[in-house]
């Protein structure tokens, strides 16, 4: 791992929007290529100034400049720095993603997804018993939808386990599964996110990719039913004694940023998540 550096492992084609410029084109641009965040650059350089993400846009409904609603001076690291100390920021810092600046010019960006591919090709055995840090949430089979969309809001979570009544794991449900039923009006989002009307090609699974549940929770209806009802049943999971390269493995196979961990009676023990993976490559 010491002669690996974060140019061996970043995405070099990276997207990114101006400043000044309309946090529409950012908006635009999460939604179409399914990404949760994006450089802002100085325009007319590759000059890195900020950055935006989901959260950046729900904190600031009514602002319509990249500017305003980045965060500003982002960190940031090198191409040539070693794979380890920008994991080891990643993780310090709780960060998905981190640009990476050379000669004042944005080159790339790194991110837990791209972490995930290094971790399932380093062939590493390592129990995810003893990665796995964050709490987790389940939720019964009979939960109505409504009560499923309250604890996103209270917990912050994008995906929860569901449990039948006999504790056992027969279900995932995300913030996006339920975004899907509910019955508001796209013109509306689109109208309150700055965004034109005529984009319909994009707009509703675009928003549908980029919004948390939380963010229209109060303009939102959600049918009478329950999360059994909606959920994917039978997800991908791994058991406590899972390797942490197998366990990357089976993410990015399935394009999942978190999986239940379950015992041999299917009864749910743990949620791993992409950002528990990353520092496997720290010991």
């Amino acid at each position: 791992m010491d002669d690996i550096q974060v140019k061996d492992v970043m995405t070099p084609e990276v997207i990114f929007v101006h400043a000044p410029g309309k946090k529409a084109d950012a908006i635009k641009l999460l939604a179409q290529n399914r990404i949760s965040g994006i450089p802002v650059v100085k325009k007319g350089t590759r000059k890195l100034v900020g950055i935006i993400t989901r959260q950046n846009i729900f904190d600031h409904p009514h602002e319509d400049q990249t500017a305003l609603i980045m965060t500003k001076n982002p960190i940031s690291v090198r191409p040539d720095m070693p794979i380890c100390e920008a994991i080891a920021i990643m993780e310090q810092k709780s960060l998905r993603r981190l640009p990476v600046v050379e000669k004042d010019g944005l080159v790339g960006i790194l991110t837990a997804t791209d972490i995930l591919r290094l971790i399932a090709n380093q062939n590493i055995d390592t129990p995810i018993e003893t990665l796995i840090k964050g709490p987790c949430q389940p939720v019964w089979a009979g939960t109505p939808l409504r009560v499923v969309a309250s604890i996103f809001e209270l917990s912050g979570a994008y995906a929860l386990p569901v449990l039948d009544s006999r504790s056992k794991v027969v279900g995932i449900v995300t913030d996006y599964d339920l975004f899907s039923l509910t019955t508001t009006n796209t013109r509306t989002v689109v109208s309150t996110m700055g965004l034109a009307d005529d984009e319909e090609a994009w707009n509703y699974e675009g928003l549908k990719n980029l919004m948390r549940l939380y963010y229209e929770i109060s303009s939102t209806k959600l049918p009478n039913i329950a999360v059994e009802k909606v959920m994917v049943r039978n997800p991908v999971s791994v058991s406590m004694k899972t390797g942490a390269s197998e366990a990357a493995k089976r993410m990015r196979e399935h394009n999942f940023r978190q999986l239940p961990v379950k015992d041999s009676n299917d009864r749910l023990k743990a949620m791993l998540s992409d950002m528990d993976l990353l520092s496997v490559l720290l010991r």
